[in-house]
């Protein structure tokens, strides 16, 4: 399942896999019902299994939720995203979503669309990538360490309200020139 909502500012995407992914938890629920009622714990556990797992796109990062446990991974530490298909997963119109970064892997399985989504993330990975660097700032120069002092002994003076806020700035400017 696939739910996209908009906001002003970004989109959200949020992926979940398809409920036939639980197809075996549900059927072995069933066969288990009439024995003491086992199957009913397996089938909850199938559902809460699917229900708490999702993955959430947003502009910069993907938020991958698995229970109670969050993960958020940056999009521009990944490396790429491939899809892919078993015979099951074709037969179903489903596939296998498989995201990379350098030290980690992700793996939501029995996604519809995963090649859509794969495609999707590749373009936000290669825009992110060929993105402009920022500028970087401009370096503080150092100051020698008798300007340091000067410059703490004109800040305790400010504090103690012995020069003005005037003066202070001033003298501060001079500083930083």
């Amino acid at each position: 399942m696939n739910s996209i909502s908009t906001s002003d500012k970004n989109r959200t995407i949020v992926w979940r896999s398809d409920w036939r992914y639980q197809l075996p938890f549900w059927a072995i629920g069933v066969l288990l019902l009439p024995i003491f009622g086992l199957g009913l714990p397996v089938l909850l556990w199938g559902y809460l299994r699917w229900r708490r797992r999702e993955w959430i796109v947003h502009d910069q990062y993907l938020m991958i939720r698995e229970g109670t446990e969050r993960q958020t991974v940056s999009i521009e530490d990944l490396e790429r995203a491939r899809f892919t298909k078993n015979r099951m997963e074709r037969r179903f119109g489903v596939g296998t979503l498989v995201l990379e970064s350098r030290h980690n892997q992700w793996v939501l399985p029995w996604l519809r669309g995963a090649e859509s989504a794969s495609n999707t993330l590749n373009r936000a990975i290669q825009a992110l990538a060929t993105r402009k660097p920022p500028k970087p700032s401009r370096p503080a120069s150092p100051l020698s360490p008798q300007r340091m002092d000067r410059m703490d002994e004109l800040t305790s003076l400010w504090q103690q309200g012995l020069i003005s806020d005037e003066d202070f700035d001033r003298e501060r400017r001079h500083f930083e020139t």
